[in-house]
């Protein structure tokens, strides 16, 4: 599942309470085996925004399948390889219509790291922020 904070149609914390909820009534070791919840930071409904909302997921996986860059591939891996996607690189790209449909696109304004819930983009302390690779996943209930 993956959700926009900038969401006005669907209340983000709606999304996180059923995915909350799932995890109540399964419990949180078998939700893992077959559900991930991604909150992407400044995504509005379902694409566009502020923030890069472009990452796959609305088509079959852009080939060659790079899960790191298409939430389509991660997904794929996921079913056949047992590997299930932890992040993905998200990007806002100047063409957002061709973007959606092919999240490898080399024109772009930024990129962002979008972390599986409930780990959020960390930046590193160094590197572009507009560049995914100077944010780490980091989760907020560890210390």
């Amino acid at each position: 599942m993956f959700q926009g904070w900038s969401d006005a149609a669907i209340p983000p914390t709606n999304t996180i309470g059923y995915y909350d909820q799932v995890g109540q009534r399964m419990g949180e070791k078998k939700r893992a085996q077959f559900m991930r919840l991604f909150m992407i930071p400044g995504m509005q409904h379902c694409a566009g925004g502020p923030g890069p909302s472009s990452f796959g997921g609305l088509t079959a996986p852009v080939q060659p399948a790079n899960p790191s860059r298409d939430l389509s591939a991660a997904l794929e891996q996921w079913v056949e390889k047992g590997v299930a996607p932890e992040s993905v690189r998200a990007i806002k790209a100047h063409d957002l219509k061709r973007a959606l449909y092919d999240p490898t696109v080399e024109d772009i304004e930024r990129s962002g790291l979008i972390c599986a819930y409930p780990k959020h983009a960390k930046w590193n302390g160094t590197g572009d922020s507009a560049d995914a690779a100077s944010f780490t996943c980091v989760d907020p209930t560890e210390k």
